[in-house]
C-alpha cells in the first residue's frame, strides 16, 4: 500500500470501510462521522493523491443553480487549496465534494500533516454553508 493510504489508515478517528485494490486505487474511510475517499492516480511522470469529502447542505430556496455555481467558482478562486465541485441538487438539497489534491511523489507524504488538511476541509465546509445562507461576505473582498 502507498505511503498516502498508509498515512490515512493510521490517523486517529479513522475507520477503514474498504481498502484499495490493484485495479482501484481508492480507500473509503470514515473520519469521525464523516465519510471520505482517498484516491491516488499515478503514471511514470506524476502522482496525484486526493482526499474527497462529500457534503450535503439544505438548499436555500432563493438560490438558483447558476447562483450556486457562481458561489462555488468564487469559493474555488478564493480558497485555492480546497476544490469545491458540484455533485447534484434537488429542490431541497445540494451535494458537493470538497477535495484537496496533492501533486506529490508518494514518499513526500511523510511530510504532509493530514490532520491539518482534514480540519481545513471541515472548516471550509462550514464557510460554504454560511455562503449558501448569505451569512458571510468574506469571498466578496
Amino acid at each position: 500500500m502507498s505511503v498516502f493510504f498508509n498515512k490515512i489508515s493510521t490517523l486517529e478517528k479513522v475507520s477503514i470501510e474498504q481498502q484499495p485494490t490493484d485495479s482501484k486505487k481508492r480507500l473509503y474511510f470514515m473520519f469521525d462521522d464523516l465519510f471520505a475517499i482517498g484516491e491516488q492516480l499515478h503514471n511514470s511522470n506524476v502522482t496525484i493523491s486526493r482526499m474527497i469529502f462529500p457534503f450535503s447542505y439544505e438548499k436555500p430556496k432563493n438560490l438558483t443553480r447558476n447562483q450556486i455555481n457562481h458561489l462555488i467558482n468564487t469559493f474555488n478562486q478564493r480558497i485555492p487549496l480546497v476544490k469545491n465541485t458540484f455533485k447534484k441538487m434537488s429542490s431541497n438539497e445540494l451535494q458537493v465534494n470538497l477535495i484537496i489534491d496533492y501533486s506529490l511523489d508518494d514518499e513526500m507524504f511523510k511530510q504532509v500533516d493530514l490532520y491539518r488538511d482534514i480540519d481545513l476541509l471541515i472548516s471550509t465546509s462550514v464557510m460554504f454553508q454560511n455562503m449558501l445562507l448569505g451569512k458571510t461576505d468574506f469571498l466578496d473582498e
